[in-house]
């Protein structure tokens, strides 16, 4: 739980930034499929984190489904080791993803 806390805070310093190719709260479709058991069933991730997490190519993603993100299945993918595209499907409101996510941690 601190570790996502300390990505969620993270990212509200990036408001003001430059735009990202993938902002915290874009929902986006992974082109290929991933080839993950566990996500391969789903189409939609949430990006958790922003575009440079760790100065690298890598996000934060959980599969978000029914306007529910899933805490369980949240990944780590590295976008440019395995030649991901994307398709941004909507963009969220950071303030009501952060809220959900604080609220998911207090279980």
């Amino acid at each position: 739980n601190h570790f996502l806390e300390q990505v969620i805070l993270q990212n509200q310093s990036d408001e003001n930034k430059s735009i990202k190719p993938i902002a915290f709260g874009s929902v986006i479709k992974l082109n290929p499929h991933n080839r993950n058991p566990l996500l391969k069933p789903y189409s939609a991730f949430i990006a958790l984190s922003c575009a440079q997490f760790h100065y690298s190519g890598m996000r934060l993603v959980a599969p978000y489904e029914n306007d529910s993100i899933i805490f369980e299945l949240l990944h780590c993918i590295d976008f440019q080791a395995r030649n991901f595209e994307y398709q941004q499907l909507v963009q969220l409101d950071p303030k009501e993803i952060k809220t959900q996510i604080l609220e998911r941690l207090k279980l």
